[in-house]
């Protein structure tokens, strides 16, 4: 009822309550009509939110596989392709025999793989070393890196646009190789919507799409430029892209970190959700009968064109078959209709269309099984054959049921490297996080793999006989001057056998130095006696050495960290010859945090990294500071003849401090394989080796 004048509330005039009692008079009296229409109205607004939300859109239409007109557009494209293959050889054959700048040389891995390109007889892959060509005829590789041009060493995706040339996603934007042999870079400048490029595909109206870390641009043929982004999504990033992909109706589908977007030529969009089809899609693949596989960190599943969804493994059922379940990585069917799911850790799995499943395991050499059980990229070849690429090279499964592998050995045997050493030989020693590499004095490698280390290599160092000692994640190992092929494991206390090494130095007397992740120090005397310093000798008992340095006076350095980073101590140790502790730390000066790096100079001053800053301690026990804490993250150290200082930094690149106090930089513009810098060697002619994220860089004097 209608308020009285009289009552709490608001008050209304004679004629106006009439009319309200009048047309609410007239409301009852249509009652029946009222409520059929406020009931068809939420049907129809349930039925609507059912539609938005369905997990295929209703007005997806699906089409035969007899020839559609976006099969036959993809069908004559690729026959354009096949005529284009030569020159896309050619251009690559240009650019790679084109170095930039003379004195850098790259030595990089290819065998990290990202992407996959069959190309008749040639085999494209993008990798974490750069742009590789493999010829199947030859089993030769040709690569592109940032000696040649390129942005950047890590490429995680790549195709082949209309023209024929070849577009690659990187961590700096994206590459247009043009068939020509030059080289176009595609950045945020240019309308791109994030600088890390994840995918890159090529629809079937020649429009080359990338999927970024913020979204998705579309670059038409005409030049047109337009990036995508959605709304953001409390469950997770929704603007990163891990998927591009053209359903037989022409939609893009994209895959994100919540679900999938469905996007339309005339400007529809669908939203297939989280409880769908999983909140990150990080693979699918459309079947001719027009069912979608879908992958996610827990499942894959099949979507039927009715909008039923069927999942066809469980991360459960995996585990508890004793399979495991590492995440999937890619996903793709092949003629038979099987589906092949390659996973990040666990190998290659089969589906048969009868649910069978077949799981080929990792064999290491490439003969019964995929080389390596971390499978990025699943690819089917057009004479029944499937390729995998993997982070130890490219496995191919033949119709047959032969397997084929192509390795690259002219390099590190991974991109990471953490760790470099040299022995008299003239032999440059990479540790990296994939195993050991050794390069001649002739230039030739020679490679350890990570299963006879069982963990990545963290630190090198080469004792006063000659011989190399490598830390691992998982213990300590030696490699004898006279046996460089023979990894030995030395007499060394229980303690040191699954030890977590961080850092190696040789003392002047023929000592072995070795900190570690967790328990302190151990010293190795020149007749082979170990021995751990504890809390009694200056050092507590569970600490971290990040860092250790031999003085020309015999002194020993260390930087520790007691506790954990925020709440515990931390500071920089002196063993002196004489055999006392000396501890530094604020009373000094030195900014809080751990020290990363130390470096003594050969009239006894030390350098350190520490707190985001780097600072100097000279001979005479004064400090000063060269770069401010919190300034950045800063690596390795190494001092030159000529009284150079080189710094290495994480994500800046490389710096040389002159002797004058005067500052470069050098970065991937300048022919850095990444600029990331993890490890630096000066080999007495002169050269500078660099250890990045991105392979090896070699500074000619």
């Amino acid at each position: 009822e209608v308020n009285p004048t009289n009552a709490a509330g608001p008050t209304y005039p004679a004629a106006q309550l009439w009319f309200i009692r009048a047309q609410g008079n007239k409301l009852l009296h249509r009652k029946p009509l009222v409520w059929t229409i406020g009931v068809l109205g939420v049907v129809f607004i349930v039925g609507g939110l059912v539609y938005l939300r369905a997990p295929l859109p209703l007005l997806l239409e699906w089409r035969p596989a007899s020839a559609p007109p976006i099969e036959q557009q993809l069908a004559d494209r690729a026959a354009a392709l096949a005529r284009s293959a030569g020159a896309r050889r050619r251009a690559i054959d240009k650019l790679a025999a084109q170095p930039r700048l003379p004195r850098w040389t790259s030595f990089t891995s290819v065998n990290q793989i990202n992407d996959l390109l069959i190309d008749g007889q040639t085999v494209w892959a993008a990798t974490e070393g750069g742009l590789a060509r493999w010829d199947l005829a030859t089993a030769q590789v040709r690569r592109l890196t940032t000696d040649n041009g390129m942005p950047s060493n890590h490429i995680n995706a790549l195709a082949v646009d209309a023209d024929g040339a070849l577009w690659l996603g990187t961590d700096r934007g994206a590459v247009h190789v043009r068939p020509d042999g030059t080289l176009r870079r595609f950045t945020v400048k240019d309308g791109l919507a994030d600088e890390s490029v994840y995918r890159v595909f090529v629809a079937a109206d020649g429009a080359v799409w990338f999927g970024t870390g913020d979204g998705a641009t579309r670059l038409e043929r005409t030049g047109e430029v337009h990036t995508m982004r959605f709304a953001d999504s409390p469950h997770a990033p929704v603007n990163v892209i891990n998927v591009l992909a053209q359903a037989p109706d022409g939609a893009i589908w994209l895959g994100t970190n919540d679900g999938i977007r469905v996007l339309y030529s005339d400007g529809r969009q669908r939203f297939l959700g989280g409880d769908d089809v999983g909140d990150r899609v990080i693979a699918l693949t459309f079947a001719p009968d027009g069912t979608v596989v879908i992958a996610t960190p827990d499942d894959v599943r099949r979507l039927q064109p009715d909008r039923r969804l069927k999942v066809l493994a469980r991360r459960a059922e995996f585990v508890a078959k004793g399979l495991g379940w590492e995440g999937p990585a890619d996903v793709i069917l092949d003629t038979a209709g099987a589906i092949w799911l390659a996973t990040v850790g666990n190998s290659v799995f089969r589906l048969t269309p009868d649910q069978d499943l077949e799981r080929f395991a990792a064999t290491w050499s490439g003969q019964g099984g995929p080389i390596s059980p971390i499978v990025r990229r699943v690819v089917p070849g057009v004479d029944g054959s499937v390729w995998f690429g993997t982070n130890a090279g490219i496995s191919r499964l033949l119709p047959d049921g032969r397997w084929q592998t192509l390795q690259d050995g002219d390099g590190p045997i991974h991109h990471d490297v953490a760790a470099l050493a040299s022995t008299p030989d003239g032999a440059v020693w990479v540790g990296t996080a994939g195993g050991l590499s050794r390069r001649d004095a002739q230039g030739q490698w020679q490679t350890v793999p990570l299963q006879q280390f069982h963990s990545e290599v963290t630190a090198l160092a080469v004792d006063a006989a000659g011989d190399l000692w490598v830390g691992t994640n998982e213990g300590l190992f030696r490699v004898s001057r006279t046996s460089p092929e023979q990894i030995q494991t030395p007499d060394a206390p229980a303690t040191l056998t699954h030890v977590g090494v961080t850092a190696l130095a040789a003392g002047t007397d023929g000592s072995l130095w070795l900190g570690t992740s967790d328990d302190g120090v151990f010293r190795r005397d020149a007749n082979g006696r170990w021995r751990r310093f504890s809390q009694i000798d200056g050092l507590g008992e569970s600490i971290r050495i990040n860092a250790i340095a031999t003085g020309p006076d015999g002194s020993i350095w260390f930087g520790w960290l007691a506790g954990t980073l925020s709440a515990g101590r931390s500071g920089i140790g002196r063993l002196t010859p004489q055999g006392q502790w000396q501890q530094y730390g604020a009373a000094e000066g030195l900014p809080k945090g751990m020290p990363s790096t130390l470096v003594v100079l050969p009239d006894g001053a030390l350098i350190a990294a520490v707190g985001g800053g780097v600072v100097r301690r000279s001979a005479d026990g004064t400090w000063q500071t060269l770069f401010p804490p919190n300034s950045g993250e800063y690596g390795p150290f190494q001092y030159g003849p000529d009284g150079t200082i080189w710094i290495g930094t994480f994500g800046r690149g490389l710096l040389r401090l002159g002797a004058n106090g005067a500052m470069q930089t050098f970065t991937t513009d300048d022919g850095l394989a990444d600029n990331t810098v993890h490890a630096l060697l000066l080999t007495p002619d002169g050269t500078l080796w660099i250890g990045t994220d991105g392979g090896l860089s070699q500074l000619a004097p």
